[in-house]
């Protein structure tokens, strides 16, 4: 909280701290539960890593990512005040700005809206999406309905008119992998290796022979190039040529005449 108080307006600023708030931490993330977090990733006080050079040194370090974005499980969807949700959530993306994605160009982040109000949420969207580090919108699942209905419709044309999620990801520098599969679980199948390109910042599969997603194919798919293998000569001559000399063969002899 105290890391959030500079990126607050005064009013609420000054309301956090006469109210005595020390967090919005939610009892669904707690902390120090085993589920919340990996015993590598924990520091020694038990809590997950939470600073920046703990987490780039874990990602970018021991991980070799070369992107990653910053999901911020904060308690601004438990307000009841559509007002202050708005404030906390402003202040939040706001801090991610200045203190994750200033620093470390290789990190990316997702808005954080408060889904209390869709409009408020949307005009979130609306100043935060012309910033090109933040890549997609944070909903969490579990919600008061369910995500397919028309009330959230919404965000996702806020989300389809600034092209979030998968903004500006290079596939070039995604992993070029096969395809997985299962029919029960803990029964994988593995085939069609090298035909799909992971995302590297969201991790989405891509089909490289169709250039459709895996989840989604017959709405999401990247721009499709055809290519052909042909000779080089087929293609283009080139301005240069080696001088050549009349070969004959007489008996075991090679006759070249210069």
């Amino acid at each position: 909280m105290q890391a959030l108080l500079p990126f607050l307006e005064e009013y609420w600023r000054n309301s956090v701290v006469e109210r005595g708030i020390p967090s919005l931490e939610t009892n669904s993330y707690p902390a120090r539960a085993p589920i919340s977090a990996s015993p590598q990733w924990r520091g020694q006080n038990g809590a997950p890593e939470a600073t920046l050079g703990q987490l780039t040194g874990r990602v970018f370090g021991r991980g070799r990512a070369q992107r990653a974005i910053c999901n911020c499980l904060y308690g601004v969807e438990l307000l009841f005040s559509e007002d202050m949700a708005v404030a906390f959530a402003r202040a939040l993306n706001d801090w991610i700005a200045k203190e994750w994605l200033e620093p470390d160009a290789r990190l990316r982040a997702s808005i954080v809206v408060p889904t209390q109000n869709i409009e408020l949420a949307v005009e979130e969207i609306e100043r935060r999406a012309p910033d090109r580090r933040f890549v997609q919108i944070l909903i969490l699942a579990m919600q008061e309905s369910a995500l397919g209905r028309r009330h959230w419709w919404p965000i996702y044309a806020a989300a389809e008119r600034h092209d979030l999620p998968h903004r500006g990801g290079s596939l070039f520098e995604g992993i070029q992998t096969g395809l997985v599969e299962s029919t029960d679980p803990g029964r994988y199948c593995y085939s069609r290796p090298g035909e799909m390109v992971k995302c590297p910042w969201d991790g989405w599969e891509f089909d490289i022979r169709t250039g459709k997603s895996w989840c989604d194919p017959s709405r999401l798919r990247v721009r499709q190039y055809p290519v052909s293998v042909r000779p080089g000569t087929q293609l283009a001559e080139g301005p240069y040529a080696a001088e050549s000399f009349p070969v004959r063969l007489e008996d075991n002899n090679v006759v070249v005449e210069a």
